[in-house]
């Protein structure tokens, strides 16, 4: 299951609304949300757990660039201490690339966030039709033709699709 998110005017959301329900969405799946408090969690990103993801992958590719590069300049120099040196290297490298790795993708997973915080305290309205498959790229096609400023796309989670 997938929360179609599109980004209205109010009037404008309305219209979408009545779309989405001549589309063949029921009413029970689309929904018009005008303040923050009524955004679903799962709209609001999950930065833990993409924080993780970012430092597991940064570490992995920085120690392999990291212990790249020192061998690449110890080679050149002197074989004596190359061992010391890519170790150094790659360790330096995998703090480095978590490091940064992990900032960018909080940065990314919040961003969204941050998009539909703006939107609502704008006075906007956020339309979200639940759907899965062919219903998803049927619910884009119906926001876009109806004014969306932007539609995006969230995974929803087993427990919240039973309750939507």
């Amino acid at each position: 299951m997938k929360a179609v998110v599109g980004f209205f005017d109010f009037g404008e959301a309305r219209t979408a609304q009545d779309a989405l329900l001549v589309g063949g969405f029921r009413p029970e799946d689309v929904k018009v949300l005008t303040t923050i408090n009524d955004v679903p969690e799962y709209l609001e990103g999950e930065p833990e757990k993409m924080t993780s993801w970012g430092w597991l992958i940064g570490t992995a590719l920085g120690a392999v660039v990291g212990a790249a590069i020192g061998w690449l300049v110890m080679s050149r120099y002197s074989m004596q201490f190359i061992v010391l040196t890519v170790l150094l290297s790659a360790a330096i490298g995998g703090a480095i690339g978590g490091y940064l790795l992990a900032l960018y993708f909080v940065r990314a997973d919040v961003e969204p966030d941050m998009e539909i915080r703006a939107s609502l305290s704008e006075g906007k309205a956020l339309l979200v039709a639940m759907a899965n498959g062919a219903g998803v790229r049927r619910a884009i096609r119906i926001m876009n033709r109806n004014n969306s400023r932007h539609t995006l796309t969230y995974p929803v989670p087993a427990e919240e699709a039973e309750t939507a």
